[in-house]
């Protein structure tokens, strides 16, 4: 499925999906850890994020979307989809001062419950309807496009 940022052709089903993430958690945990100290909290400008706020934002990322993928199949459809600002909640967590091991736990540990949760999502769940600022999207397109969006912010992490 494609998606505005999922463009693996080759994963047509959620147990791909889910094992994809499953690898870019992996590869996500490993890339963070082998960064230095300097190189995490590096910013190459006051509106970039650094490494460690790129963690910070795909946690915030992650709490979102594992409440929306929970919701969705248990709310009546069109599901409308509250939106987040994510500049301001790296801000409001401070994640450029966070401890590095608690930040990729945490982000770990909510990936692998989406990643269970996309595994177990019925079928005819998947068609349901999100509705994002007025446009209408499947309950699949937004799953694909979340770990689409971590594959593009792990890319920024390898540099």
């Amino acid at each position: 499925m494609k998606t505005y940022y999922f463009n693996e052709e080759n994963i047509a089903s959620t147990d791909q999906l889910s094992d994809l993430l499953d690898s870019w958690v992996i590869e996500g945990k490993n890339t963070y850890r082998n960064l230095t100290e300097e190189d995490r909290s590096f910013k190459p400008s006051p509106e970039v994020w650094s490494p460690r706020e790129i963690i910070g934002h795909l946690i915030d990322s992650a709490r979102y979307n594992l409440m929306r993928f929970s919701e969705i199949p248990l709310e009546t459809s069109p599901y409308m989809l509250k939106v987040y600002d994510p500049d301001n909640l790296v801000l409001l967590f401070d994640y450029q001062n966070q401890n590095d091991k608690n930040l990729i736990t945490f982000w770990e540990q909510l990936n692998l419950q989406i990643s269970g949760l996309i595994r177990n999502v019925k079928t005819a769940d998947l068609e349901r309807l999100v509705i994002i600022q007025s446009e209408v999207f499947s309950l699949a397109y937004i799953m694909y496009d979340y770990v689409g969006h971590l594959g593009h912010h792990l890319a920024e992490l390898k540099g």
